[in-house]
């Protein structure tokens, strides 16, 4: 789970994410800091299996930037979760089946990782524009001249 320090700068990487250059190249082409190129790929399928579209949204490089401004502490706890998680048995949507019902008081590695990876992958996809104007029809900040009560 994530603690109130972690969150707080989570948000800040997110406040910034708009100056890294480097997540606004295709996928292929962005080289992850924090992970090796096959823990990415690990990433790059479980949020997309988690949410479709969460590759096209680039997720995992979000995730990447997060976890490499993080401290030591939870990258090696993300890391010890990442690999509990691979070593399960089953595809990654059964591990998901398996694994989600213990999101709310994880008890092991494996259900801790699904948790924080729903989380990291859930801002990342919703904070995107994929995800702000793709999924929810964000089209900025509109005025509004009057507010019309429910119609239903």
């Amino acid at each position: 789970m994530m603690d109130r320090r972690e969150f707080a700068a989570l948000l800040g990487v997110a406040a910034f994410q708009h100056q890294h250059a480097a997540l606004r190249k295709a996928p292929g082409d962005y080289r992850p800091q924090f992970f090796s190129k096959a823990e990415f790929d690990q990433v790059i399928g479980a949020a997309e299996a988690m949410l479709p579209g969460s590759k096209e949204a680039h997720v995992a490089s979000h995730i990447d930037l997060v976890l490499t401004h993080s401290e030591a502490r939870r990258q090696a706890r993300f890391r010890e979760e990442l690999r509990a998680f691979a070593a399960e048995a089953g595809t990654v949507a059964e591990r998901f089946e398996r694994l989600a019902p213990a999101e709310a008081s994880p008890r092991t590695a494996a259900e801790a990782f699904f948790a924080t990876l729903k989380g990291l992958t859930l801002f990342a996809f919703y904070t995107s524009e994929q995800g702000l104007r793709g999924a929810l029809g964000f089209q900025g900040n509109q005025v509004r001249a009057s507010f019309p009560g429910c119609t239903a």
